[in-house]
């Protein structure tokens, strides 16, 4: 089965993360947003929306655009 652009994303995203060392949970808690919002993204169930992916780019140091 083909991953969805959500799961594209977030598999770029986790990438990221790791490289910073950080983990899900502090990703949140930097960005200020709630932990299921992560959760449900790595799970497929959803994608962030357009204010909590630039909120996440800015937790990994990163511009909107990497998560567009």
């Amino acid at each position: 089965m083909a991953k969805t652009n959500g799961l594209v994303l977030y598999e770029k995203y986790a990438s990221r993360r790791d490289e910073l060392g950080l983990t899900d949970y502090k990703v949140a808690k930097i960005a200020e947003i709630s932990r299921s919002i992560i959760s449900d993204w790595k799970k497929g169930k959803s994608t962030p929306n357009v204010d909590n992916r630039a909120r996440i780019a800015r937790a990994i140091k990163k511009n909107i655009t990497f998560l567009m």
